[in-house]
């Protein structure tokens, strides 16, 4: 009848519409830590082996503790997962962590903290914003996140196809890295930067950080972001609630 013939050509639509992503997200995105992190968490459950702790913030975390090294020196952890992505927000370490701790039985959190994001930095990255939401597995919580802070306006860009859309002189090179073998075995050949372990993306570049150089002066807390502060709380209240040992850390830079 004609509600069944409709059912099926929305089935259908749908169908050609999900292909049509996962085709030009594969041709377009290019190379990412996730799929390395990822790839090395399916085979550590395969052997038994969960997070017992995890690290999460922006780049300074992500290029700054190597799980191995936190593993050897922490008597009763065994796993260490480091959740670092570039430019991760407050918001994102939240909504990140959140979706952590209801994968792995947590005993410990160690989270990154950027002063600079306190005061007068309350300006959100789209794509940073999404690499985070991209590692976010609970439906329930990807929509929480997006709900609260994406704009309808922003919607397209969940698709990968858009949000790489500028890609299209790449498309060779990607193709021809994610067809190597390494890179489906979870293994980065790349130089210079490059995922290592669980997460942690070890570097051996230089950059120049152009600091100046300032007079003391005094912060108070009546100045920081209200934004950043309202989801320091809610990391704090979440662990509270979830019984794990949280720590509060700030980094050197990476570079």
């Amino acid at each position: 009848d004609l509600c069944m013939r409709n059912f099926k050509r929305v089935v259908l639509f749908l169908a050609v519409v999900i292909a049509y992503e996962m085709l030009f997200s594969f041709l377009l995105e290019p190379v990412t830590y996730q799929h390395f992190l990822e790839t090395e968490l399916k085979a550590d459950e395969a052997a038994g082996v969960l997070p017992d702790m995890v690290v999460i913030g922006n780049s300074s975390v992500e290029m700054a503790f190597v799980p191995s090294v936190l593993e050897e020196g922490i008597g009763d952890v065994s796993c260490v997962l480091n959740a670092g992505t570039g430019s991760q927000k407050i918001w994102g370490t939240y909504y990140y962590l959140k979706d952590l701790l209801r994968q792995y039985d947590i005993k410990y959190v160690v989270v990154g903290i950027d002063y600079s994001a306190f005061f007068g930095e309350n300006s959100k990255n789209i794509k940073k914003d999404l690499l985070v939401l991209d590692r976010i597995h609970s439906f329930d919580i990807r929509v929480e996140y997006i709900k609260n802070h994406f704009e309808k306006k922003e919607y397209i860009y969940l698709l990968k196809s858009y949000r790489y859309r500028g890609g299209v002189g790449s498309i060779a090179e990607n193709v021809r890295k994610k067809l190597d073998e390494s890179y489906r075995e979870g293994v980065d050949s790349r130089e210079g930067t490059y995922y290592q372990e669980r997460g942690y993306v070890h570097s051996t570049e230089r950059g120049e950080f152009h600091t100046g150089i300032y007079d003391a002066y005094e912060i108070h807390v009546d100045q920081a972001s209200g934004k950043v502060r309202k989801y320091l709380d809610k990391i704090v209240e979440l662990c509270r609630e979830e019984k794990v040992e949280l720590y509060l850390v700030t980094l050197p830079t990476s570079f």
